[in-house]
């Protein structure tokens, strides 16, 4: 007998051990999946072309098993929003204008045996050419593959700093003096740490190597736990860095006989912040300036005079600070003191010369003052250009001309007299250049003494600021660069070879940003926070593109979160008494919109419908990157946008220098109205057949055309005065969201591009 028990209960038991054990041993030794090692990694997927033209790369990016999670993009066209679409397992590529670069990171939980497909062509009939790997191999070393014969290629690799991940509960990084900073470092190097380890963090300034706080925290691999750590931010104002690092040291008898011996690092990252001290008050910027150099241009020799500090930096292509040009300017017979740069043929690069600029006290306000004929017909343009940190050449928007067609003020003999024109700058470099064009293929471009001044500081006023005023007077910038504006200098990655945006960019340019306001009379500004497909606040719904801050490029994972610049604005117009309004532009594709038009509400009705059913970017499919891309007058398009403001104002409404925010119309795009062709859909048309009573046909595929000759005909003022009601409705209905949480707040529609489309 087996035991105690009949002998049949008994055999009964020892066949169900014996499949029971069977089954298990097939499950364990024979199934792939059960011993594939479930892996949560954060990947980036890079792709381009080497040709000299931008390509359309399409298709579609796709996991086996698993989940995709935080597709964050990275290209940096106007159209990323509508480029790149998460569905459940799959990426779909589908951009709308060409491009020489683009990209994403995304999150990938899944096994390690998944398999990651990318399909991506370069043009729309190109043969399909997918590319497979799998998750471990993604996940242990860079790939890199062609996607074509012509150069086209792809990258894929794991995001910086994420074998050593941090988590923090904050919304952004933004501190207080002295503000306590808990965060937890998780690392993910699996089997490659090999024994013990140490985790090292350590606290410096920007651009300092002075430790300013560290520790040392032991790692066990195989307790595999996280690390907590936490710090308190410095007092004083400024942006910081805490670099952390995972090391392993040598052990026993090799540590004591290689004491100096500091180990090797298994992986590193960094974590940029900045502190906004509430009580530090800026320089005043006062009337007085300082001449620094004056520059002849009529003088050969005037180079010579200048001072030997510019011989430090200078810009490529400059061996001696001598100007550089493509024609040689000539004295003009209009007056002694001026110069010409002579019209050239329509087929001919345009004329244009440049002259090094003798900057000693770099990050201080100057001014770059030309001498212009006051009444000559010309057309002349400035720029002022530095490298950046990464030595590429750039103007960074600091740009202005002369352009005047006045006959009737020409002499014979030509006008004498001179005006003088100024541009303000922030100077990055200690040899900027000022590069002076001729845009006439026609009549030549005269100009004069070139003169570089330097604005005078003062001490701040011991008296606290005001409170923002009730009545504004603000400054407008229509585009969020305003950290070119106002000189904030970028970083230079020296893995990834970028010039990189950090805290210290924007802090430094929104105290300058603030200074200048002051110094010009004003109390406010309404700045541009969110355009072409990218934005400066940290909003869900707005573009999420790095082409405004470069940071989530960095090679050393500096940004952990996407900055929140739009906080570190507000908190020091919050310090000066002054009112910001940030302002979001309609015209680009938003990712709250295209989720909706994506999603089964959405379909194909919340774009434009015209007299053919088809859509707006059906009939205006290549290169639509600023468009009328939603029909604003779509009930869902309305309530995304409505969101959007009002996420905006449940983030930030409650510092002092909130004011409210802004649209900015584009006339191509769809903050305003197309033309009356268009809104011919199904439930645009059954609204306003509500509303005004006037029958449209229903069903059908010429439906679209038949409503068209009703609207357009005898239904013509009715389809206009409602679709006018419709669209005023929308913006009192988001003014007044943003009033009901804060009285004082406004709604400011910029019309500066109305009617730019």
């Amino acid at each position: 007998m087996l035991g105690q028990g009949s002998p049949i209960k008994t055999l009964r038991a020892f066949v169900r051990l014996v499949v029971f054990m069977a089954t298990m041993a097939t499950f364990v030794w024979g199934s792939s999946c059960a011993l594939a090692e479930a892996v949560e990694a954060r990947l980036r997927f890079a792709w381009g072309s080497s040709a000299p033209s931008p390509q359309k790369w399409s298709g579609s990016i796709t996991l086996s098993e698993g989940e995709l999670a935080n597709l964050q993009p990275l290209g940096v066209e106007a159209d990323e929003a509508a480029a790149l679409r998460l569905g459940g397992r799959q990426v779909l590529v589908t951009p709308l204008v060409r491009r020489a670069f683009d990209g994403f990171d995304v999150t990938i939980r899944a096994d390690e045996s998944a398999i990651m497909t990318i399909d991506l062509r370069g043009l729309p009939d190109a043969p399909a050419k997918p590319i497979e790997f799998t998750l471990a191999a993604l996940t242990n070393k860079l790939q890199r593959a062609p996607l074509d014969d012509l150069g086209g290629f792809l990258i894929i690799e794991r995001t910086p700093g994420d074998a050593l991940r941090v988590e923090f509960n904050r919304q952004h990084l933004v501190f207080a003096p002295e503000e306590s900073f808990p965060l937890t470092v998780h690392p993910q190097l699996g089997d490659d740490v090999g024994g013990p380890a140490t985790l090292e963090a350590k606290l410096y300034r920007h651009n300092s190597s002075d430790v300013l706080w560290q520790k040392t925290t032991a790692y066990d691999p195989e307790a595999d736990v996280p690390l907590p750590l936490e710090l308190t931010v410095p007092k004083q104002e400024g942006a910081y860095r805490l670099r952390v690092t995972l090391v392993r040291r040598p052990e026993g008898f090799a540590s004591r006989l290689a004491p100096w011996d500091k180990g090797s690092e298994l992986a590193g990252r960094n974590v940029g912040f900045v502190v906004v001290d509430p009580q530090a008050r800026l320089p005043r910027l006062t009337d007085d300036w300082e001449t620094v150099s004056t520059i002849d241009a009529t003088s050969s020799s005037w180079w010579q005079r200048v001072p030997q500090w510019t011989q430090v930096e200078k810009l490529p292509g400059f061996t001696t600070p001598r100007p550089l040009g493509n024609v040689k300017p000539l004295i003009s017979p209009v007056g002694n003191s001026l110069v010409e740069l002579p019209a050239t043929s329509p087929g001919e690069d345009l004329a244009w010369q440049a002259y090094l600029l003798p900057v000693r006290n770099v990050g201080e306000p100057h001014a770059v003052e030309i001498e212009v004929p006051r009444a000559m017909r010309q057309h002349l343009t400035v720029s002022i250009i530095e490298p950046d940190a990464a030595g590429r050449v750039q103007t960074f928007g600091r740009d202005w001309g002369v352009f005047s067609d006045d006959r009737s003020s020409e002499t014979a003999g030509g006008d004498k007299e001179v005006a003088v024109h100024r541009i303000v700058f922030w100077p990055r470099s200690k040899s900027p250049a000022v590069v002076i064009a001729n845009r006439s293929h026609q009549r030549g471009a005269l100009y004069g003494k070139i003169r570089l001044q330097r604005r005078k500081t003062a001490q701040p006023p011991s008296e606290s600021p005001n409170a923002p005023a009730s009545r504004l007077a603000a400054a407008y910038i229509g585009a969020p660069r305003f950290a070119d504006s106002f000189g904030g200098a970028t970083d230079f990655d020296c893995e990834s070879g970028l010039s990189i945006e950090t805290w210290h960019t924007f802090l430094t340019a929104a105290n300058r940003f603030a200074q200048q306001l002051k110094a010009s009379g004003y109390n406010g500004a309404v700045l541009s926070i969110a355009s072409d497909g990218a934005s400066l606040a940290p909003i869900e719904g707005l573009g999420t593109s790095p082409r405004f801050d470069s940071g989530l490029l960095a090679a050393t994972g500096e940004d952990p979160i996407r900055k929140d610049i739009l906080e570190v604005l507000l908190r020091v117009f919050d310090r000066e008494g002054l009112t910001l309004i940030p302002a979001v532009e309609l015209a680009a594709a938003l990712p709250a919109v295209e989720s909706l038009r994506n999603s089964a509400e959405g379909a194909v009705e919340t774009g434009w419908i015209g007299v053919d059913g088809r859509s707006w970017r059906e009939h205006h499919a290549s290169e639509t990157s600023k468009a009328p891309h939603y029909n604003l007058l779509h009930a869902g398009v309305q309530r995304e946008l409505t969101a959007v403001a009002e996420r905006l104002a449940q983030r930030y409404d409650s510092h002092p220098a909130w004011g409210g925010m802004a649209f900015q119309l584009h006339g191509g795009g769809y903050g305003v109205l197309p033309g009356l062709p268009w809104g011919l859909d199904d439930q645009t048309a059954g609204m306003f057949a509500a509303h005004s009573g006037i029958m449209l046909h229903v069903g059908g595929d010429d439906r679209f055309r038949r409503r068209a000759d009703v609207l357009l005909g005898q239904g013509l003022p009715a389809w206009k005065a409602w679709r006018s009601e419709q669209t005023t409705a929308f913006y009192r209905t988001v003014a007044q969201r943003l009033a009901s949480r804060r009285p004082d707040a406004r709604l400011v529609l910029c019309t500066e591009e109305l009617f730019a489309g």
